[in-house]
């Protein structure tokens, strides 16, 4: 295992200082993070596609930040601010991203289901993906619904993950035990 690790430290260390660390950046960015090949493909297969991919990669982002700054200071006002469902901007970059993702999930389902182009093949498995994902956000907004409903934010504390706020404001209406459904549908999301 050591030589494995030293070996691989090395390869790292060569190509970080050598010439072809640019040209990997620019692989990285172009390719890996925008998606060159599918925007040459499709303008509009990249839309959908980095409606739904961008958003998730920033969230994952967001989430390593948090992790690492906490890691490193835990009294560290971004960390602590990223880490709080309450705070203003992590409930609107999250609902915001959400809403990202599912705007790209009805797109693709329009397009596959309602446009039928003859170049797109609808597989199980593509269906089963676009099906995960879609649920995945949808529960998500739920779930931060009764959040809001169950901890009774305030308003001015709530409005900020906005489609959250909206679907608390419609859950309050009903008297079910949101205490209780809470929990399920965390572990759902």
């Amino acid at each position: 295992m050591h030589r494995k690790i030293d070996l691989g430290a090395e390869a790292v260390w060569r190509t970080v200082f050598s010439r072809k660390f640019f040209s990997m950046l620019k692989v990285f960015f172009l390719d890996i993070l925008l998606q060159r090949r599918i925007l040459k493909e499709s303008v509009a297969r990249w839309s959908v596609h980095s409606l739904i991919y961008t958003a998730i990669l920033a969230r994952f982002a967001l989430s390593l930040l948090t992790g690492i700054r906490f890691w490193f200071d835990p009294e560290n006002p971004m960390a602590l601010a990223l880490m709080d469902k309450n705070h203003g901007f992590t409930g609107f970059i999250y609902d915001l991203l959400g809403l990202f993702i599912l705007a790209g999930i009805v797109w693709v389902v329009i397009r596959r289901y309602v446009v039928k182009p003859e170049h797109v093949v609808t597989e199980i498995a593509d269906n089963v993906a676009v099906a995960l994902i879609g649920l995945l956000v949808v529960f998500g907004f739920i779930a931060e619904g009764v959040r809001i409903t169950v901890s009774q934010i305030p308003p001015e504390l709530g409005i900020s993950s906005f489609i959250g706020y909206f679907l608390s404001q419609l859950f309050s209406l009903s008297d079910w035990n949101w205490q209780r459904v809470y929990p399920w549908l965390w572990w759902i999301h």
